[in-house]
């Protein structure tokens, strides 16, 4: 309940869908809500191990990133690589669902009773073993990346149609860490159903911590959400400066002229 609560008490609307993806373990991978006034009233959820966030961060490992810090790095590699992988992710890896739920086919996973995120099996699946964390990245992690990042995309844009369905709200709110995957959230801001879109960018234990302290205040104190800004109240993200299109154009000329 902590993490969808920090997306759904920060924003001014009326009545919005929320939704949580985590990567890391928990009891709990994926809630969605619907949050209106100060009550956020929980729909669905899906249980560890069967989680999005599992799946993408064992492709974190197995490329050579780390896991629970790495995934931008995968999720920044997949261009440079074709989703070649894709139907062997859906087929053996998992089974996703219309509604963007999946289950794992944990023989390919050792996150459970082992100390790897991945087994032999998964390495067979992929033509050799794990990537040695700072070697050289080969055509095939960017395969295997655009491969999971397809999935990925797919997976979060099944849940956000799929909760339209189910509530016709016409906002989501997002958190988790997931929910930082921006291409991912791209997608559903291009192709989704929704009006506008809010992602709460404290993902990790910081966020939950916060989304305890926002659902006691609101849920169970009873008090407002006074927001007359339309914009979310929390401050201190430290999410940097913006910057115009004319201004990054300006910045980056001269440095493609020398290219």
């Amino acid at each position: 309940m902590a993490v969808p609560a920090t997306s759904a008490c920060q924003r001014k609307v009326c009545r919005s869908i929320c939704s949580t993806a985590l990567s890391i373990a928990r009891t709990i991978d994926r809630l969605i809500g619907e949050a209106g006034g100060g009550d956020l009233t929980l729909l669905k959820e899906l249980h560890f191990p069967d989680s999005v966030g599992l799946l993408y961060s064992a492709f974190t490992y197995f490329t050579g990133f780390k896991v629970n810090s790495g995934e931008y790095k995968l999720m920044g590699l997949a261009p440079y690589g074709v989703p070649k992988y894709k139907d062997i992710i859906l087929s053996e890896l998992i089974d996703l669902k219309e509604d963007g739920s999946l289950r794992l086919n944990l023989v390919y996973f050792d996150f459970l009773g082992g100390l790897k995120m991945t087994s032999s099996r998964f390495a067979k699946l992929f033509g050799g073993p794990p990537r040695e964390p700072e070697t050289d990245i080969t055509q095939r992690e960017m395969d295997i990346a655009a491969s999971i990042q397809t999935v990925a995309e797919e997976a979060v844009l099944r849940m956000a149609n799929h909760v339209f369905k189910e509530t016709h709200q016409k906002y989501l709110c997002l958190a988790g860490g997931v929910a930082l995957n921006c291409v991912a959230n791209s997608r559903i801001l291009r192709e989704g159903p929704f009006d506008k879109i809010w992602i709460q960018p404290a993902a990790g234990d910081a966020g939950g911590a916060l989304g305890a302290a926002l659902c006691v205040w609101h849920r169970y104190l009873g008090n407002d959400r006074n927001n007359d800004t339309g914009y979310d109240t929390q401050q201190g993200s430290y999410l940097g400066p913006s910057f115009s299109a004319q201004t990054v154009q300006k910045f980056l000329r001269p440095k493609f002229a020398k290219l």
